[in-house]
């Protein structure tokens, strides 16, 4: 008896120039790209510190923390995780306080907690290869998914559900 497949056979891309693509994975960040990616979290947390940031903002900011852990669970500054965790708790409570009131402004412990686990952020950034940041990227995605990672926005829908009932 033959089993029937379920599923569609869908060939993986092939990649044309494999050498080169395995040669660019290897190297280290070019130090434009890392200025690019930086340039949207800087502006993140400019909005923060001056207590305008939306939850985009918030978003920016805590996708750039998700990195920064994955980067670490790549042995790229482990050592740098209570600093990075720190930042994420600050990051949560200002969550809650923008549900509460609406107001992203933060305490001075809050705000020195981000910006040093940012710092951090940009510290791995210098020494991660291009393949690594790509894998953490697509791993805080499928995190994101999955439901194991909660956007503010998420929460902030959960909570006007609850609200309406």
């Amino acid at each position: 008896m033959t089993k029937r497949r379920s599923k569609r056979y869908h060939p993986k891309p092939i990649r044309v120039d494999a050498m080169n693509w395995a040669i660019a994975g290897s190297c280290v960040m070019p130090a434009g790209h890392q200025k690019d990616l930086m340039s949207h979290v800087d502006a993140a947390l400019d909005k923060l510190r001056h207590g305008i940031a939306d939850r985009d903002d918030w978003n920016t900011l805590a996708n750039a923390l998700n990195i920064s852990e994955e980067l670490a669970n790549f042995e790229i500054g482990p050592n740098l995780m209570p600093a990075v965790k720190a930042g994420q708790d600050a990051l949560h409570d200002v969550a809650l306080r923008m549900m509460a009131n609406g107001s992203s402004t933060c305490r001075g412990s809050e705000l020195t907690a981000i910006t040093e686990a940012i710092d951090m952020y940009r510290i791995q950034l210098r020494f991660c290869t291009q393949a690594e940041f790509s894998k953490s990227v697509e791993r805080v995605q499928t995190l994101l998914q999955s439901g194991a990672i909660k956007r503010v926005s998420d929460t902030y829908r959960m909570l006007a559900e609850k609200e309406a009932a």
